[in-house]
């Protein structure tokens, strides 16, 4: 199941949309339901234009900082106890803490420029542990039927894919 997620503005204009997918073990539907969600997957064939790599060090307090910035203070990404409670061997950084560090990568290539992005999306594979590399490998995805640019990443820390499918678009 996914569920859309939109922040706007006052306005109404809309800021940020998240989808959200729950698996439901077991759970059967006879048909699909809603409108078709757009497609984010990663084109083999982008693999042979590489843009750029970003290596980010992640830090042993990197999700302790992520949550007093944020406000995500899930116990798993600032406690080691609870984080093994949970079949964790440590604590992890919060998810959107990995996906702004790609983030950081796309907008890198954007010229540093925050304002060119214009969608960010990708799938979480596995957690990203502190005191590992996390490495963004971006590549030229073509163009969007109106012109933007399309970004595809992926994103591996300790030899496994932690953030997988990425797909920015960025305005010119």
């Amino acid at each position: 199941m996914t569920q859309q997620l939109l922040v706007r503005t006052e306005a109404g204009v809309p800021l940020v949309e998240h989808l959200w997918s729950t698996l439901h073990i077991g759970g059967t539907i006879d048909a699909d339901l809603g409108p078709r969600l757009a497609d984010h997957t990663f084109p083999p064939s982008a693999r042979s234009r590489p843009i750029r790599s970003m290596t980010f060090d992640v830090t042993v307090d990197q999700g302790f900082r992520y949550a007093g910035a944020s406000g995500d203070r899930i116990g798993h990404s600032i406690d080691d106890e609870i984080a093994r409670s949970e079949g964790y061997p440590g604590k992890l950084v919060q998810g959107m803490c990995s996906f702004a560090m790609c983030s950081g990568a796309v907008v890198a290539i954007a010229g540093g420029d925050p304002a060119r992005l214009r969608r960010l999306a990708g799938r979480f594979a596995r957690p990203l542990f502190p005191n590992q590399q996390l490495v963004v490998e971006c590549y030229d995805g073509g163009r969007t039927d109106d012109g933007l640019q399309i970004v595809v990443f992926e994103a591996q820390a300790g030899g496994e894919t932690v953030i997988r499918h990425g797909w920015a678009e960025l305005a010119t």
